[in-house]
């Protein structure tokens, strides 16, 4: 009828779970308004609604589930203000709400037709979390902002990863996830993951040298051994290291690891051949400074390899064919009829000066002769004794 009349600014009011809405109302009436009352509809036309919200708070017939969750945004009736807020939502909120005025006589009460549409959809909305610009060694503090812009229950915020929401920053928090976790009523959460930046104060400044540390092992190098490279710079953000081979870039390989890396960088090269041999250099670039260490590696081959010197001596046999001494008076050395191949055990020493010990069977009975060889006899024993042997078996045939 004429003079009463209600306006909601919107026609379907949406919100998500956990949090809160508000439905905007004003009326007129031809009466002064003492209360407000609003009804949840259990059907599209309202039979039989429940009364959600009564300004008077003595008022006991106020449904169970909404008791406590309900207020006007305008305490004050008289501004014809009929606006509600509904606190720790829930899709059971979801709905048609009805508005009803009374007025100080029992005959001025009016129930308004037009209804406002609430829906409640499930929790989307996240946490902000304000992070400052971070400096290492100085104090910082961490605010995590639940969602939703109306009062309702306080919710339960909880860090993750950090245990206090201050602390002194330092290289160890760079890169570091926190997570801002809220919590609702009625178990609704959600959470909001952000990552730590700590660029200030840097441990390397512009026209500082950067500490690097360059680590070698594995050496001396034989073929088939592998070689451990190790380069490190202690420095805030991390520095990129690269390393490299007579100036030219590594990469990786199936016998070569990844030569690239930040903070520490480790480079292996599987199985080395003489080709490996060569200078190997560690850059270390923090944002405009670079820093190079080198290292000279020389694999050796396993062919010049020197013979070892412990252990037991070695015995090497030599084919000697007595025939060949004819020549020397049968006086001095009776030659063996027998043509057939004897042999004269040698006992060699492995030392650069070294004797050769030979035993001859002559006559029945068997002569000792040991030889000084010079520090030039170094080459394998097998070609030396073919032709030195024969000559120092003349030595052996004095006159007596």
């Amino acid at each position: 009828p004429e003079g009463y009349c209600v306006t909601f600014n919107e026609d379907e009011i949406r919100a998500e779970v956990g949090l809160c809405a508000v439905i905007p109302c004003a009326f007129t009436s031809l009466f002064a308004p003492k209360h407000i009352i609003w009804y949840k509809c259990d059907t599209a036309r309202c039979y039989y609604p429940e009364i959600i919200f009564h300004s008077d708070k003595n008022k006991e017939n106020i449904q169970p589930g909404f008791k406590g969750r309900v207020s006007l945004v305008e305490p004050d009736v008289a501004q014809k203000n009929c606006s509600i807020i509904i606190n720790d939502l829930k899709e059971s909120d979801s709905g048609s709400y009805q508005l009803r005025v009374e007025g100080n006589s029992t005959k001025d009460v009016f129930t308004y037709k037009e209804k406002a549409t609430l829906l409640v959809t499930g929790l989307n909305q996240k946490p902000s979390v304000m992070i400052p610009p971070l400096t290492e060694g100085q104090l910082v503090t961490l605010t995590c902002t639940a969602p939703g812009l109306c009062s309702g229950s306080p919710p339960n915020i909880t860090w993750i990863h950090v245990s206090t929401l201050t602390f002194n920053s330092s290289a160890d928090h760079h890169n570091t996830k926190i997570t801002c976790k809220v919590s609702f009523t009625g178990n609704i959460t959600t959470e909001e993951t952000v990552t730590l930046n700590v660029s200030g104060r840097p441990t390397v400044k512009e026209g500082d040298y950067l500490n690097l540390t360059c680590i070698v092992n594995s050496f001396p190098l034989s073929e088939g051994d592998a070689l451990n490279l190790t380069c490190s710079v202690d420095s805030v953000p991390p520095s990129l290291i690269m390393w490299s081979k007579n100036s030219l870039s590594m990469h990786p390989s199936n016998r070569t690891s990844s030569p690239n890396n930040t903070g520490s960088a480790t480079l292996v090269v599987f199985n080395v051949t003489v080709g490996d041999s060569g200078r190997y250099i560690c850059a270390a670039t923090h944002e405009n400074i670079t820093e190079t260490k080198y290292v000279d590696v020389k694999v050796t081959s396993l062919a010049g390899a020197p013979e070892a010197t412990n252990g037991p001596k070695e015995l090497v046999y030599a084919n000697i064919d007595f025939s060949l001494l004819n020549r020397i008076p049968t006086k001095r050395i009776r030659s063996s009829k027998n043509k057939n191949t004897e042999y004269a055990e040698i006992k060699t020493n492995k030392e650069k000066g070294h004797q050769v010990e030979m035993m001859i069977e002559e006559d029945g009975e068997t002569k000792n002769c040991v030889q000084e060889v010079k520090e030039e006899a170094e080459e394998p024993v097998y070609a030396k004794v073919e032709e030195p042997v024969y000559a120092k078996v003349e030595d052996l045939v004095e006159e007596s």
